[in-house]
């Protein structure tokens, strides 16, 4: 099992610092894209793999899954994650909060 927990922190930080993205991986800014607003699956891929398009690490998979299962009940966890940060008035402290909350509860189970 990967720890996750600093993958939460990065990407709560990746989500302050450059703020939300919705409908998008990350925005269509003229920024380099690790500074560009991302979504919350983005922040994560970006925090584990140092880019928000990249999900070919198990350590996403395990972050995505954990973050789902607290935030929304249901099948898909990418699908449900992205429904879940798209919400209208969602905001990117929100975001932040719920991703350091989930920091604190993985690093609970030692992950």
């Amino acid at each position: 099992m990967n720890k996750i927990s600093p993958v939460f922190r990065e990407a709560a930080r990746l989500i302050e610092s450059n703020g939300l993205a919705k409908e998008a991986m990350y925005s269509s800014d003229d920024l380099p894209v690790m500074q560009r607003p991302m979504c919350t699956v983005g922040a994560l891929r970006a925090a584990a793999t140092g880019h928000p398009l990249n999900c070919r690490s198990v350590t996403v998979a395990e972050a995505v899954y954990f973050l789902a299962r607290t935030i929304s009940p249901g099948k898909d966890p990418m699908l449900r994650l992205m429904r879940w940060s798209d919400i209208p008035g969602r905001t990117a402290q929100d975001v932040a909060t719920a991703l350091r909350k989930a920091a604190q509860d993985a690093e609970a189970e030692g992950r």
